[in-house]
């Protein structure tokens, strides 16, 4: 593994606090080495002489490593000890090829990234605005490769700058919509913009709109972000955020945007009325904005009980209801939240029926309720199924007609994690399909015979559902 090279005969197994090294031809344990907290990063030297470790705080130990061994446990001395930077972040170690021992080390403070020669306490290069750092490693020749959250780099020593690679690996959409004629899946991704697809050709890359980041295009600054999928099912419209606190309206195709509505703090989520021309906005600090985009003026906002990990909010299908999360119903017409449930019921998912008044919840327990929320009782209860180790839920997602309900848990099992309801045939599954993982976005086509999910790994797979429906 990168960071983590294995010498001929020995090898390590690792814990939060200790290193513990065996022989790996007879599987002798060596030696058990401590004083480190929480271990981040672990390499031998290129030469095998040294074994070098750092926490997560950024302290670093460097420890000697014997000729031979003996029954003696505690025998490998302390070469060094090199203190954390003055600063918060994260590192991670490399040997070069020469046994010099650098760091890459991630700054919290300003976003950048900087790899540092430990013995010489010189700073090489600094890598200017990055969203994150990964997997660095040195080639033979003292080139660094390293990767952050959207771009591969590749750096050598004694140069400024580094070739710099845009990738979207493991990012999955935050949002999935199928046009109305059910030819067009829109795929909203979180930076990389509006990617539509053509599905009746599936090899065909897809058409993407991305106007043009306020960030460097040579750099992973957060810039544009692109947090709503398209409002229509012809794909007119949808919202982006950006750096500074205001919520942007575009039009798909046209590099300038409709109009800008400012909040107070960074958005969290964000949504379209299915019916009005409401646009309903959650930011970080539990705050909720509706818009009217015909006229662009604050239809209402108002403050809610929200965890800080979790916000999203979701429009019933005639538009005249708003799920705050936790349970907290907004009244669209009355401009009022309905005294319902707070974040101590615990409701863990929500979705909207096809009648507005009832919404499916998961309980953290055996069962997916739905429930009517004006006359606060339970409609039907649905059992997870016994196979599903994880009771928790990953993605849900109800058909336009509120007959169907596609639902996978939060697991990393891989056996049948995706199940399908019909909701009026009985409380087992009508279709398993098994994945390599959770989807992590699931959505019906407007007619129900598909069903889309996006994965981790950035994939997106679409399941052909008429052989299963009940027509």
């Amino acid at each position: 593994m990168n960071g983590y090279p294995v010498l001929e005969q020995k090898g390590w197994v690792l814990s939060s606090d200790k290193i513990v090294v065996f022989e790996m031809a007879t599987g002798k344990h060596l030696t058990t080495l401590g004083g480190i907290e929480d271990i981040g990063t672990i390499c031998f030297s290129k030469d095998g002489k040294q074994l070098a470790a750092c926490d997560r705080k950024g302290l670093t130990h460097v420890w000697n490593v014997p000729n031979t061994f003996s029954n003696d446990q505690y025998e490998w001395q302390l070469h060094n000890t090199y203190q954390k930077p003055n600063e918060e972040g994260w590192q991670s170690l490399s040997y070069t090829p020469e046994n010099r021992l650098f760091s890459t080390f991630y700054h919290f403070k300003d976003d950048t990234a900087s790899v540092n020669d430990l013995e010489n306490g010189e700073t090489l290069y600094k890598h200017p605005n990055e969203t994150g750092f990964y997997n660095s490693d040195f080639s033979s020749d003292v080139h660094l490769a390293f990767e952050s959250e959207y771009n591969f780099h590749y750096w050598k020593l004694g140069e400024n700058r580094p070739v710099s690679l845009e990738h979207s690996s493991g990012v999955w959409p935050n949002s999935l919509q199928f046009s109305l004629d059910v030819r067009t899946l829109f795929a909203n991704s979180y930076h990389f913009g509006v990617l539509s697809y053509d599905i009746t050709f599936p090899n065909k890359p897809p058409e993407i709109f991305k106007p043009k980041q306020k960030g460097k295009h040579d750099s992973d600054s957060f810039g544009e972000r692109y947090t709503s999928v398209v409002m229509s099912s012809d794909g007119k419209n949808f919202v982006t955020s950006g750096d500074e606190n205001s919520v942007r309206l575009w039009e798909l195709g046209n590099n300038t945007p409709i109009v800008s509505y400012p909040i107070e703090s960074e958005m969290s989520d964000v949504i379209f009325s299915p019916i009005t021309n409401l646009l309903a906005c959650h930011d970080e600090d539990n705050r909720i904005y509706i818009w009217d985009i015909t006229t662009n003026e604050i239809y209402d906002t108002f403050t809610v009980e929200s965890p800080e990990y979790i916000k999203y909010i979701s429009f019933s299908s005639d538009g005249k209801s708003l799920i705050c999360h936790y349970g907290q119903i907004y009244d669209v017409s009355e401009r009022k939240l309905l005294d319902r449930y707070t974040y101590d019921d615990s409701i863990n998912y929500q979705a909207f029926s096809s009648e507005s008044n009832q919404i499916w919840c998961d309980w953290n327990n055996d069962t997916i309720e739905l429930w009517d929320f004006l006359k606060d009782e339970e409609v039907l209860s649905i059992p997870k199924p016994e196979w599903w180790d994880a009771k928790h839920i990953e993605s849900l997602t109800v058909s336009s007609c509120g007959k169907y309900l596609a639902c996978s848990p939060d697991t990393w099992d891989c056996n049948d994690n995706l199940c399908v309801w019909d909701i009026t045939m009985g409380k087992e599954p009508i279709a398993k399909f098994t994945t390599q993982d959770s989807p992590k976005c699931l959505s019906f086509s407007h007619d129900k015979t598909l069903l889309v999910g996006c994965f981790g790994d950035g994939s997106i797979l679409l399941w052909d559902m008429k052989p299963y429906l009940n027509q």
